[in-house]
């Protein structure tokens, strides 16, 4: 008789080994960086986990960091933030 949580003939997926989800992980973070880089060129500066949104959700813009070099950003589409202070800022 097959337990109530179980389609019979179906088998249970198998578990990733450590080494099979490290090599996962570290598959997702290089494609990850691959389309940053791509998107925004090399970056001189910790991308600080930066998450791309998707592709119908960015407006690449070009600025000027704090540096004073040129660089490439990329903005949530369609987004201002509400002011949260007195000053007019947002913070949080």
């Amino acid at each position: 008789m097959t337990p109530r949580n179980q389609i019979e003939g179906a088998s249970m997926p198998r578990q990733l080994t450590y080494a099979e989800r490290l090599a996962a992980l570290r598959e997702t973070k290089l494609r990850h960086t691959r389309e940053k880089q791509n998107l925004i060129g090399a970056m001189d500066r910790d991308d600080h986990a930066l998450i791309l949104p998707p592709p119908e959700a960015r407006q690449v813009v070009e600025t000027m960091g704090t540096s004073g070099v040129p660089i490439v950003d990329v903005l949530l589409k369609d987004f201002t933030p509400e002011s949260n202070h007195p000053s007019g800022g947002f913070f949080g």
